[in-house]
């Protein structure tokens, strides 16, 4: 499980992997699913199917959730990439994007397949099915 406190805009690139949940605890965050879309807030439950492209996007200035994996093992990704918090609040100013290129790399190490650059949320309806 990993706990998130994000700004207003954050989205990742549309992507598949294992399953996982999404359990908002404030804030409005807009899933696209396949070709659904919809918007959680705070108390909702977002389960995409395993496999299935999807991407989302923070709506409100700020939102906080909870993604549990199962099986374990989905957190290591995030883990590899990322660095322990400075503190307990987000850091003042805007933190540049991620490096796409390292993504990319390390996400086959943990069945994670990201979208062709370019992609849109409203594309990935029309994107081919996953190949698991």
């Amino acid at each position: 499980m990993l706990a998130w406190r994000l700004r207003k805009g954050f989205a990742p690139v549309p992507h598949y992997h294992g399953p996982e949940d999404f359990y908002i605890i404030r804030g409005k965050l807009r899933f696209w699913v396949g070709d659904e879309e919809l918007l959680a807030e705070g108390g909702d439950l977002v389960r995409p199917p395993a496999n299935m492209w999807h991407t989302f996007q923070v709506e409100s200035d700020e939102a906080e959730f909870l993604t549990l994996f199962s099986p374990p093992g989905l957190e290591g990704f995030f883990l590899e990439l990322g660095s322990p918090a400075a503190a307990l609040e987000p850091p003042a100013g805007r933190i540049g994007p991620p490096d796409i290129n390292r993504l990319r790399e390390l996400a086959p190490k943990y069945g994670i397949v990201f979208s062709a650059p370019g992609t849109t949320p409203q594309d990935i309806g029309k994107l081919p099915r996953a190949v698991i």
